[in-house]
Order: C-alpha cells, then sequence, then structure tokens
C-alpha cells in the first residue's frame, strides 16, 4: 500500500492518503476517490472499517507507523458481529505534523470518538504495540468521564519504551526509507514514547495479549 501510494504521488502527481486504499479496496473504487475534489475529505483520525447499526464497536490503535489497514482482516472476521472503528496517527498523510505529546493524541482521538457517537454500554478499546499505551491513556480518561471502558494490550511495551526503535524490523525500516512521512512520524512517536510514563491506575478489565515467539 506504502508503494502504491507512493507511485501514484510521483507518476500521476495526486496525494492518496494510506487509508484510501483500504476504504476503497477496488481499482475503480480508488480511480473514483481520486477524481474527487481534495476539500472534499475532512480529516479525522477514526477510519471506520466496519459500522453497522447497532453492533457493539471495538477501538482499535494502531503501533508504530501503522494505519488502518493493519485491521483490515480482523474487521472482515467480526463483519456482522462488532464494528471496527482504528484511530490512525496524524502525520501519514501530505502536510499533517505528528503529534509532539501522549496528551495532545489522547484529546485528539478523544474528540473524533465523542464527534462519531459513543456507543452506549461498555467501550472496547485495544491497543497494538505503541497503540496499547494511547489505548491505555484513552481508557483512563474516558474512566474518568464516566464510562465503562473494556481494554486490551497487544504486544504492549507499556513501561519498556526503550525497547521500540530496537524492535524496528528490516521491513519497517525498508518501508519508512520510501516516504519521508513514516520516518517522521516514527521518529516523534518514538521521542513520545521516551518520555512516557503512565499516568496513572485504570480500574477497568485488561486483557494484556503477547504473540507466543515475540522477542524483547
Amino acid at each position: 500500500a506504502v508503494q502504491m501510494v507512493s507511485q501514484v504521488r510521483t507518476r500521476l502527481g495526486v496525494e492518496l492518503a494510506l487509508r484510501e486504499i483500504f476504504l476503497h479496496p477496488t481499482l475503480s473504487a480508488v480511480a473514483a476517490r481520486m477524481n474527487a475534489h481534495a476539500s472534499t475529505r475532512i480529516w479525522s483520525p477514526l477510519v471506520p472499517l466496519k459500522n453497522t447499526p447497532g453492533k457493539p464497536t471495538l477501538y482499535m490503535v494502531p503501533g508504530v507507523v501503522m494505519t488502518a489497514g493493519s485491521f483490515w482482516d480482523l474487521a472482515q472476521s467480526l463483519d456482522g458481529r462488532m464494528n471496527v472503528h482504528v484511530l490512525e496517527a496524524r502525520g501519514l498523510e501530505e502536510g499533517q505534523k505528528p503529534c509532539k505529546r501522549m496528551e495532545e493524541i489522547v484529546e485528539m482521538n478523544l474528540a473524533a470518538m465523542r464527534e462519531s457517537g459513543l456507543p452506549e454500554g461498555p467501550l472496547v478499546l485495544a491497543g497494538h504495540s505503541f497503540g496499547g499505551s494511547v489505548a491505555f491513556e484513552l481508557a483512563r480518561a474516558l474512566e474518568a468521564a464516566g464510562h465503562r471502558v473494556q481494554l486490551m494490550l497487544i504486544d504492549n511495551l507499556l513501561v519498556l519504551p526503550k525497547q521500540l526503535r530496537r524492535m524496528a524490523t528490516p521491513e519497517l525500516n525498508g518501508i519508512m526509507g520510501t516516504d519521508k512521512r513514516l520516518k517522521k512520524l516514527f521518529d516523534a512517536q518514538c521521542d513520545i514514547y521516551k518520555r512516557y510514563t503512565p499516568s496513572g491506575r485504570f480500574h477497568g478489565v485488561v486483557d494484556v495479549i503477547y504473540a507466543r515467539d515475540g522477542q524483547m
């Protein structure tokens, strides 16, 4: 997807957001989106991969420089049972500046969640890697506002921020080499994580999942 966006920019001079590849999964749909005037699209961190009325919603926060596309297969597998809304980082699109503080990320995501309409009943939040720490702070803020929250942390290094750079795989480094925005976002997220410590306790239900073959 990153390479496709880069080729579209280079050959056609058109800025295509990474999320558009997954929200419009056919060539004809992507072409129609490219022809749409850029001013018609208002950016939001919240990307609804599935949005069926009456179904519970899972809010996912991706890891470093990851997009909503990371959870496309999950959304398909949960289709008809649960909606999947992804909270992407700011800085993936042309002209955007990445957030510099964890508090800034949390405020931005909370505003987007509230604007889209928070569902009734318990909120289900999950975060992968760096996104787990974002999800943790979101859970604390929502809990303080009176919401019941169920939290899932996936391969999260909540208290081991120095490991983040060490775990950048050759594949991830290769992807960042194709797009300066990804490298800029990665550096910003690493800087945030370097300074991060959990802001307090979360009193709700927490499930922690680690990959069986994961190494730290």
